[in-house]
C-alpha cells in the first residue's frame, strides 16, 4: 500500500494460504522477491516503470527507422545490376495464384470492369487490358476498405479502453486473469507442493505462535487448493504501448538485416536512375548526405520483410488481443489478409515479403508478452498492498486520504491557476514537430530529426522520466512515424 510500509515495523500478515505470520518487512524473506540485477541497465529497467519503458522504447523505434533508411541507400547504391540496368524480377507463384484468382472474381463480378477476353481466350491485348481493369477493381476495393486507418482507429480505440478499464480483466497472454498471482509460477502449484517448497527453502524454527495484536482485525477468504487468491489487475495502457513498440522495433530491425544480408532484384524496372543519383558518388560526405534523405518509398531491391505488414500487423495484434473476441479477430486479420493480397497483386511486393512481415511480426507479438508486466519495483508494491488489503485499519487510513485527496481536489477545481510557461513549454514539441513534417524540406528532415532526438534524451538525462520528457518522446515518435510510414 502506498505509504503504508514504514507505519508498523512488526505487524502480522497473511500469505496466500491464508496462514498467519509475523511480518518483519524483509522483501528479502519472501518467496516473490527477486535479486537485485547487477547490470546497471537492467537495473534500472528493473526499477523502472510500465509508463517509463513505454517511453524510452520511442527511442528504439527511432533508432530502428533511421538505422534502416540509411542501409536502404547503401544496398540500393551497391547492387550493380540495379544500378547498370533492369534485373529480370523472381517468380512468384504467390502472384500467380492471387492473379488467377482475381481474373476468376471478375468473370463472375463483370460489374467490377470492363475489357474481353480471358485468361485461355482473346489476344495478347484482350487480356493485358483485363489485367489492368483487375488491378484497378482491386485498387479501388482497396481503398474503399481503408485496412490500414481501420487498424489504427481500432488500435487508439483499445488505447481509450485500457485507459477508461472498460472491458473484461485479462493478462497479457489475451486470456482471462482473475489474480495476480497468475505471473508467479509458484502459485500456479498446488497448495502441497507451494507448502512443501516454503518449509525446504524458509525452515521455520519451533516455537510458540505469537498472537495477533488486537488493532487489527483480519479476514481471510477459504478458496480451493489450486484457486489462488483473488486479485484484480488489469491490462494498462502503458503496458499495451510498451509491447506495441517493442515489436515494431525489433520487426523493423529483422527487416533490416534480411535484406541488408541478401540483395534481391525489385519488381520495380529502372528504379535506381529515377530514386537515386546516378552513378552513386564515390566520397563518404556525399554517401552521408544522401542517406540521410527520407526514403519512405523504399529502396531499388526487394525490401524482405515488407514494412507495410510490420506495421498493421502489430496494430492488428494489438486490437484483437485487447478485444479479446473471436469473431472481430476474425474479421480483422480476413482484412488484413486482403489488403495484404491486393498490395502483392500490385506487384508492390513480393508475395513472401507480406507473408513473412506478418509471421514474424505476429511471433514477435508473441515472445513480447512478458513487456506488460510490472518492473520489480511496481511488483513489490503489489504485494505490499495485498498484505494489508484485508486490514480494517488501514481501510480506514486509505478512506482518509481519499477524501482528502478529494477535499484537494475540489479545492484546485474551483481556484484553476493557468501557467503560460508550462502550456508553452508542452505545445513547443507538437509544433516543432509539425514544422518538420510540412515546412522543412524532405531533404532536411531527417536532420532535424536527429536533433529532436537530442533534444529529448538531454531533456530525459537532465530532469528524468517527468510528465514533461514523456510529452517530448512521444512527439517525437509521431514525428518518426509520420516520416517514415
Amino acid at each position: 500500500a502506498e505509504g503504508e510500509e514504514g507505519s508498523a515495523d512488526v505487524g502480522v500478515d497473511v500469505d496466500v494460504d491464508g496462514n498467519h505470520r509475523r511480518d518483519d518487512d524483509d522483501d528479502d524473506d519472501d518467496i516473490h522477491s527477486a535479486a537485485v540485477p547487477s547490470n546497471p541497465l537492467r537495473r534500472m529497467w528493473s526499477d523502472s516503470t510500465l509508463r517509463t519503458r513505454a517511453s524510452l522504447s520511442t527511442l528504439a523505434v527511432v533508432a530502428s527507422l533511421l538505422f534502416e533508411n540509411f542501409l536502404i541507400w547503401v544496398v540500393s547504391a551497391t547492387y550493380r545490376p540495379g544500378i547498370d540496368g533492369s534485373p529480370e524480377p523472381l517468380q512468384d507463384n504467390g502472384r500467380w495464384a492471387l492473379e488467377a484468382l482475381a481474373r476468376a472474381l471478375v468473370s463472375a463480378m463483370p460489374g467490377w470492369g470492363s475489357g474481353t477476353g480471358n485468361r485461355n481466350g482473346g489476344t495478347k491485348m484482350d487480356r493485358d487490358r483485363l489485367d489492368d481493369n483487375v488491378k484497378k477493381a482491386l485498387q479501388r476495393l482497396r481503398r474503399g476498405l481503408n485496412v490500414q486507418w481501420a487498424l489504427v482507429a481500432g488500435f487508439a480505440a483499445s488505447l481509450v479502453c485500457l485507459e477508461l478499464k472498460l472491458g473484461r480483466y485479462q493478462d497479457e497472454m489475451g486470456g482471462d486473469c482473475d489474480s495476480y498471482y497468475h505471473y508467479h509460477p509458484y502459485y500456479l502449484q498446488p497448495q502441497q507442493q507451494r507448502l512443501q517448497h516454503r518449509q525446504s527453502t524458509h525452515p521455520q524454527p519451533t516455537k510458540q505462535p505469537q498472537p495477533q495484536p488486537p488493532s487489527f482485525t483480519l479476514t481471510t477468504t477459504t478458496l480451493p487448493p489450486t484457486q489462488p487468491t483473488p486479485y484484480r489487475r488489469p491490462r494498462t495502457l502503458a503496458g499495451l504501448a510498451l509491447r506495441s513498440l517493442l515489436t515494431l522495433s525489433s520487426a523493423r530491425l529483422i527487416r533490416t538485416l534480411s535484406f541488408t544480408l541478401t540483395v534481391l532484384p525489385s519488381q520495380i524496372p529502372r528504379c535506381y536512375p529515377r530514386r537515386f543519383p546516378h552513378p552513386p558518388p564515390t566520397d563518404w560526405p556525399a554517401w552521408l548526405k544522401i542517406g540521410f534523405l527520407p526514403n519512405s518509398r523504399g529502396g531499388c531491391n526487394d525490401l524482405i520483410l515488407s514494412g507495410h505488414a510490420t506495421v498493421t500487423s502489430t496494430l492488428a495484434c494489438a486490437l484483437t488481443s485487447v478485444a479479446g473476441n473471436g469473431t472481430l479477430s476474425r474479421a480483422v486479420w480476413t482484412l488484413v489478409a486482403v489488403d495484404y493480397a491486393i498490395e502483392a497483386l500490385e506487384g508492390l511486393h513480393y508475395s513472401v515479403d507480406m507473408w513473412l512481415g506478418c509471421v514474424v511480426t505476429c511471433l514477435l507479438w508473441v515472445l513480447t508478452r512478458g513487456a506488460e508486466r510490472e518492473g520489480e519495483r511496481e511488483r513489490k508494491e503489489l504485494w505490499r498492498k495485498l498484505r494489508w488489503q484485508q486490514s480494517q485499519q488501514l481501510q480506514q487510513q486509505q478512506l482518509q486520504q481519499q477524501q482528502q485527496k478529494q477535499q484537494l481536489y475540489e479545492h484546485s477545481s474551483r481556484t484553476p491557476q493557468w501557467n503560460g510557461t508550462v502550456i508553452g513549454m508542452y505545445a513547443l514539441p507538437t509544433i516543432l514537430g509539425f514544422l518538420i513534417l510540412t515546412v522543412v524540406p524532405e531533404a532536411y528532415v531527417n536532420y532535424f530529426l536527429v536533433g529532436y532526438t537530442l533534444w529529448a534524451g538531454g531533456i530525459v538525462f537532465r530532469w528524468g522520466q517527468t510528465n514533461y520528457s514523456q510529452h517530448i518522446l512521444l512527439c517525437l515518435l509521431y514525428v518518426t512515424l509520420a516520416a517514415y510510414l
